[in-house]
């Protein structure tokens, strides 16, 4: 099995700003679906019938592990800064 080395790739502030980049694209996707639940409550004349529930649940669940996900990169950043940068 390859380990990578993240210390040795990340020497590079170009490669942070892009990491960097890519975190915040992805909060600013993730702050653009947090209505979609609210939509299907509307689209369904708001009453919660199995199928919303499911969508709605599915939704919301998706959410939280991309919140996780961002949660572990936001913490990479900020040790890669820390530890790596002058």
């Amino acid at each position: 099995m390859q380990g990578t080395n993240f210390f040795d790739v990340a020497q590079s502030p170009y490669s942070l700003d892009w990491f960097e980049q890519g975190i915040r694209a992805r909060l600013e996707h993730l702050s653009l679906l947090a209505d979609t639940p609210l939509e299907n409550y509307s689209q369904t004349g708001q009453s919660l019938n199995p199928n919303s529930i499911e969508r709605m649940t599915s939704h919301l669940e998706l959410c939280m592990l991309e919140m996780s996900y961002l949660i572990n990169e936001l913490k990479l950043l900020q040790k890669l800064k820390i530890d790596v940068l002058p």
